[in-house]
């Protein structure tokens, strides 16, 4: 990897209160301006009920940061995939031979 990338994602942290079952995303995000590469591993789409259902399996890889966890998502905002959201599935920090730690962010694209 030469160091640039070619990725922007947003990472947002659910702020619902009391009772709600649903996330909630909304105001400021966890870590703005996140740069990283986002790599499309899988896709398809699946027959749920009647209706075609579409799904992108993606992994982020980004610098290390501190306090990243499975609830929270990414908001692409630059890049081939700007628009896009995901729900990050599991954090995986990796540290390659004492290299700059990095991020690896498993995530699940958000069902339109």
């Amino acid at each position: 990897m030469s160091g640039r990338y070619r990725d922007l994602v947003d990472i947002q942290q659910d702020s619902r209160t009391g009772d709600n079952p649903q996330p909630v995303y909304t105001g400021e995000p966890f870590v703005k301006d996140v740069p990283g590469d986002l790599t499309i591993v899988s896709g398809g789409e699946t027959f749920r009920g009647r209706q075609l259902q579409p799904h992108i399996v993606a992994v982020f890889e980004c610098h290390y940061l501190e306090g990243v966890v499975p609830t929270m998502r990414l908001n692409v905002t630059g890049g081939i995939s700007t628009g896009k959201v995901l729900n990050i599935d599991s954090v995986r920090p990796v540290d390659y031979d004492g290299r700059t730690p990095k991020l690896m962010l498993d995530c699940k694209a958000v069902d339109e």
